[in-house]
């Protein structure tokens, strides 16, 4: 599962980075806005590592895709796929759920949280989909869900994870 270098990720975020501030200044020079669930989405784009795409659906039929980064922690989420697990709200801006095995950080890239964005919280061992703008620290980034934030919301009772592309 360890097939993301050190270097080629450190490498991989600085020009996450460098693509973020050229694409958030070319914005601004427009003077239109990016939202938050957009700039997740471009973010988890710029990784050069394989990425997987995931389906989520819950008990009433909400669907999401989730996009994953191809980084070991997303990696060791879709090997535990295909799950049936219950989500949970948590605050007012998040839903989580807990897969069976904990998921391996290393070399796994920090999370600045933004609407949209799939991430994991280590000292829970819970995954995190965002609804809600948030300030959040020791998460660290799986993808984005390409649908609107307000789907997110929508999940509720038990949520089928599948992985539909490698």
């Amino acid at each position: 599962m360890r097939l993301v270098k050190q270097y080629l990720m450190a490498g991989a975020v600085a020009l996450t980075v460098l693509s973020l501030t050229a694409c958030g200044s070319a914005a601004e020079s427009r003077g239109s806005s990016t939202r938050p669930a957009e700039q997740a989405k471009a973010a988890a784009q710029q990784t050069p590592a394989a990425e997987q795409i995931v389906r989520v659906t819950d008990s009433q039929g909400t669907t999401l895709t989730l996009h994953l980064n191809g980084s070991p922690a997303a990696k060791d989420l879709c090997a535990q796929l295909p799950l049936d697990i219950a989500v949970e709200n948590y605050s007012t801006n998040e839903k989580i759920f807990y897969p069976p095995k904990k998921l391996n950080t290393a070399d796994t890239p920090m999370a600045k949280p933004k609407v949209g964005m799939v991430a994991y919280y280590a000292p829970w061992d819970d995954v995190v989909l965002f609804y809600a703008p948030l300030n959040g620290g020791e998460l660290y980034e799986l993808g984005y869900v390409e649908e609107d934030a307000g789907q997110i919301e929508k999940l509720s009772g038990t949520l089928h994870i599948e992985q539909v592309h490698p």
